[in-house]
């Protein structure tokens, strides 16, 4: 399977990485140069998203997926 990765990434200008133990993983198995890793932190900002930062006083809708016309949210606007 290494040499599958290696065919894939090495053809890529960049290689996003979920967590910095899988990026250290790929560069041990010198699967990209390390320098064409980056981490991609793809979780939420806990300072811009806090909620002493809210309204309590206000309703709160909160969505966790991807936005598509098919889950019809006009319809809870």
């Amino acid at each position: 399977m290494w040499l599958v990765l290696k065919f894939l990434h090495r053809a890529a200008d960049l290689t996003l990485v979920p967590s910095v133990a899988i990026g250290k993983d790929l560069e041990e198995a010198r699967v990209t140069a390390a320098n064409k890793i980056r981490l991609w932190n793809k979780g939420v900002d806990s300072e811009s998203f806090n909620p002493r930062n809210g309204e309590p006083d206000k309703p709160l809708v909160v969505h966790v997926g991807r936005l598509g016309v098919e889950k019809s949210l006009d319809f809870l606007k």
